[in-house]
């Protein structure tokens, strides 16, 4: 992972992706998409108690999908959490509504 935290002592990431091998990362990609396994955050090693409530600007971690990577804050992870859950509602509601283009 080619992070702005790469220097730091300790890595925290959520998913832990690096620890997977490449014939379990063959299968979840059958299953799951070829990015399934490139999906991770590496969380601030920046991140002091006086940082706590984390306010929205606070930049919390650095996120990868697949070679894609970005700094993101508390405020830009929730967007992301809420557009993605839109888009999995506007899905199933398309196919239970019969609506295709």
């Amino acid at each position: 992972m080619n992070s702005k935290y790469k220097n730091a002592p300790i890595k925290s990431y959520v998913n832990n992706s690096f620890g997977i091998t490449q014939k379990q990362e063959a299968k979840f990609q059958k299953y799951a998409g070829k990015n399934y396994t490139g999906i991770d955050l590496q969380i601030n090693p920046e991140l002091k108690p006086s940082d706590y409530p984390v306010k929205p600007f606070t930049e919390i971690g650095s996120l990868r999908i697949g070679n894609n990577e970005m700094v993101i804050t508390k405020a830009e992870a929730e967007r992301i959490i809420d557009t993605l859950n839109d888009a999995l509602l506007t899905v199933e509601k398309k196919y239970r509504l019969n609506i295709f283009n």
